[in-house]
């Protein structure tokens, strides 16, 4: 279309009604006309309307628009001056940060480092300016930066550093302290910090920075401080400083780890050392009492939070503090709990029994005194118990001193447990226990408390998966009625004991006066026994043991004999006595050597005759019975078989080891072993089948049961059987019938000791019997296998 030609537009009437505007798009440039042309639909006749331009080209279109652009430059330019104003002011704070991390960094002695994975380089100004090398760029390789550590902290330093490295934790922070070799030769200490500040795609750390510092000058002022300084917080001794107004305290590491404070420095509070508030007021005063340099010393009870316990010196000095010129307090506190607790030690053992933790003799003593003042006061009687455990030397030396001991430990509960805790139950050594009653209604109900505790203590006891039973012999004493002080009343209630004992054991007896005047007998007894070891009134019997084969007697058991002007006593009177007293072991020397010399005669009418001799378990307990032995047998040119020695199973178990090794020596000497009483004990068997025994020796009181109960029967069989299975001899004591003597030798033990063949009779009366060399009662000619 031209410019010219203007073109003509037929818009309907209605659609101008419709549209109130026209747009055109799309039109090249030019000069364009615009007509409307109406038409009427009916008559056809047109007319040309009237077309203006639209608003948008007016003047006050124009206006608007230049009043928005106006408006938008003004809010362009506020924005950006809002946006440089923002960008200055961070500025600001950047540069105002980092002249305050300079000066940190200064002030602290430290400057940045960086480290960059691509080059594996170290960046720093310590590697010039500190350490001294000459380095043109301030990169330098991290290889020749490990080179410079010490060779003493290059693998922690390493391993920190992988770790880190490894982790690729963006959070964490590379700490370590080390040392870097100068130029000079010195070594400098570093503490480096470090974060990664950048990691690749695959999350690994490809730069770290952070800070170093120079601590050199801090770790020479450590250790100065360890010899100047660190007495306060090293000292074994508790330090605790306070101020004048008890509002600071200052502790050191002794007296925290005690307490359990964490700080060094703390509030004072009034439960501070634990102590009452009626000694906090007496430190209070005394602290106001107190001036600069003077010095208060004395002890005190103080508590931790926990409760525990710590008796302490506590020594006060006053000092002055330069700075505010103000007094503080200082109290050094000086742990003697362990000193206090060996003295309560101390007085504990004194008062108490190790072993059953009862009360002992010297405080038994006391609550007997206290109790009898206040029975005094109330015109009443107190009763005391005398309390001996029946068989338990027998239990003590089979099972050994640890299950005696265990045994102790028993009874000891028992007791307690049994009897009122107003009552004090008390070991005053060995087996011997005593009850003080300070209340009780008559003496019947006394002897039924005895009942109550005998029943008690005969209950049966596992002792290393042995039962054992034993019982108690008590013995009663009152007071006012049978003593008049405590070490009396002890007295008397020890000898109604021994009464009870006297009559059967496992029961109990009140005291009576004739019971004193026995105890005098015994002690009288003790007395002669002594004299006579001394003035060697000790005589030996001899019974012979025969084989009931040929009616000859193939030896002789020696068997003491303690003659008096009023006869002699029997050897149950004085054995006991004789090994409480320790004269057991001279007193068998001493018939020991009349025994060799009597035996020594008998060889001449009967060559193979042997001496068999009783030993106690006393003997085991020397080293020299075997030189003794030798000697003896040497002097008296006896061979070595001729003498038997005779043992109980109490004389190897209490110290087996000991006993098997001397028993070995004689046996390789030539002495032969019998095992006496053989079942009377609590026997061992395990230990049985290691001694180089050759004969034992049947008890009489099984011999005796013979004909007559089964049970003794039994024993007896089951011993032979034994005793032939271990390839040892027997031989039957107390062998009185000959029914007796028939029922062994059917078990093959032809071996008898006993009255059916001889009583014991002295040395001469032996050699008239060994020189009519008779034939004694013989057993009927029976085929053995």
């Amino acid at each position: 279309m031209s410019q010219s030609v203007v073109p003509k537009i037929s818009i309907k009437y209605r659609l101008l009604q419709i549209l109130k505007f026209v747009c055109y798009s799309l039109l090249l440039g030019g000069g364009y006309g615009f007509l409307v042309v109406a038409q009427d639909q009916q008559t056809g006749v047109t007319q040309p309307l009237g077309a203006g331009l639209g608003q948008f080209n007016s003047l006050s279109v124009y206006i608007v628009y230049t009043l928005v652009l106006l408006l938008l430059v003004g809010i362009w330019h506020y924005r950006s001056q809002r946006q440089r104003q923002r960008l200055l002011e961070a500025h600001e704070q950047v540069k105002f940060r980092e002249q305050r991390l300079q000066l940190a960094l200064r002030g602290s002695d430290s400057e940045v480092w960086d480290w960059l994975s691509a080059q594996n380089q170290m960046f720093g100004k310590r590697f010039t300016a500190e350490l001294h090398y000459s380095q043109d760029s301030p990169f330098y390789a991290f290889e020749q930066h490990i080179s410079l550590i010490h060779p003493d902290d290059k693998d922690t330093f390493l391993t920190m550093w992988q770790l880190f490295i490894d982790n690729g934790d963006l959070n964490a922070t590379f700490s370590c302290t080390y040392r870097l070799q100068s130029r000079g030769g010195q070594w400098l200490w570093y503490k480096d910090l470090g974060k990664i500040v950048a990691v690749n795609t695959l999350g690994e750390p490809t730069r770290i920075t952070g800070s170093y510092t120079n601590i050199t000058q801090s770790r020479a002022d450590e250790e100065r401080a360890q010899y100047y300084g660190d007495a306060f917080k090293l000292t074994k001794d508790w330090v605790l400083i306070i101020d004048e107004n008890f509002n600071q305290v200052t502790a050191n590491q002794s007296l925290r780890d005690v307490f359990g404070w964490e700080a060094e420095e703390f509030a004072f509070e009034p439960n501070t050392l634990g102590i009452t508030p009626k000694r906090l007021a007496f430190y209070r005063e005394l602290f106001s009492t107190l001036h600069e340099n003077d010095h208060w010393r004395g002890e005190e009870l103080i508590a931790t939070k926990t409760g525990e316990e710590y008796h302490v010196i506590i020594n006060i000095s006053v000092s002055r503090n330069r700075t505010n010129n103000r007094l503080h307090y200082i109290l050094v506190l000086t742990d003697i709990s362990a000193q206090k607790n060996a003295e309560k030690e101390l007085r504990y053992l004194a008062n108490y029994d190790h072993l059953t933790e009862l009360p002992n003799r010297a405080l038994l003593l006391d609550r007997i005194k206290h109790a009898i003042d206040y029975s005094i006061r109330k015109k009443d009687s107190i009763a005391l118990f005398f309390i001996d455990l029946d068989r338990f030397k027998q239990i003590n030396d089979s099972l050994g001193h640890e299950c005696g001991d265990l045994l102790l430990k028993e009874i000891s509960n028992r007791l307690t447990e049994i009897l009122r805790g107003d009552d004090t139950v008390a070991r005053i050594g060995g087996d011997e226990f005593v009850v003080l009653l300070e209340s009780f209604r008559s003496n019947s109900h006394l002897g039924r408390i005895a009942e109550k505790v005998i029943r008690e203590v005969e209950k049966p006891i596992m002792l290393n998966n042995n039962e054992v039973c034993i019982g108690a012999s008590i013995g009663i004493a009152l007071y006012p009625e049978d003593a008049g002080n405590s070490s009396e009343l002890l007295r008397n209630a020890d000898v109604a004991m021994y009464h009870a004992k006297q009559i059967g054991r496992n029961t109990f007896q009140f005291f009576t006066p004739r019971m004193n005047f026995e105890a005098k007998e015994r002690l009288r007894r003790e007395s002669e026994l002594k004299t006579a070891v001394a003035n060697n009134e000790l005589i030996n019997h001899y019974q012979p043991v025969v084989d009931a084969f040929t009616g000859k007697a193939i030896g002789v058991e020696l068997l003491m004999r303690w003659r008096t002007d009023e006869g002699l006593v029997p050897p149950m009177d004085f054995i006991p006595i004789a090994e409480e007293l320790g004269l057991i072991i001279p007193m068998t020397e001493n018939v020991l050597c009349k025994g060799l010399a009597d035996l020594k005669r008998w060889h001449a009418v009967r060559p193979g005759i042997f001496l068999s001799v009783n030993l106690a378990p006393q003997h085991f307990a020397q080293d020299n019975l075997l030189p003794y032995v030798k000697k003896l047998l040497e002097e008296y040119d006896l061979p070595p078989g001729a003498l038997k020695l005779e043992i109980t199973e109490s004389a190897f178990i209490s110290e087996p080891q000991k006993a098997i090794r001397t028993m070995n020596a004689l046996s390789k000497l030539g002495v032969k072993l019998a095992l006496d009483d053989f079942g009377t004990g609590y026997s061992s068997l395990s230990y049985l089948k290691q001694m180089p025994l050759d004969i034992i020796k049947i008890d009489g009181s099984f011999v005796s049961g013979i004909g007559r109960d089964k049970t003794d029967e039994a024993i007896v069989d089951a011993t032979l059987v034994l005793a032939k299975s271990l390839n040892m001899s027997c031989i039957a004591e107390g062998v009185e019938t000959k029914e007796q003597m028939l029922y062994l030798v059917d078990r093959q033990c032809h071996f008898i000791q006993g009255y059916l063949y001889s009583k014991p009779v002295e040395a001469d009366e032996l050699m008239e019997m060994l020189m009519i060399n008779n034939i004694e009662v013989t057993a009927p000619e029976l085929e053995f296998v």
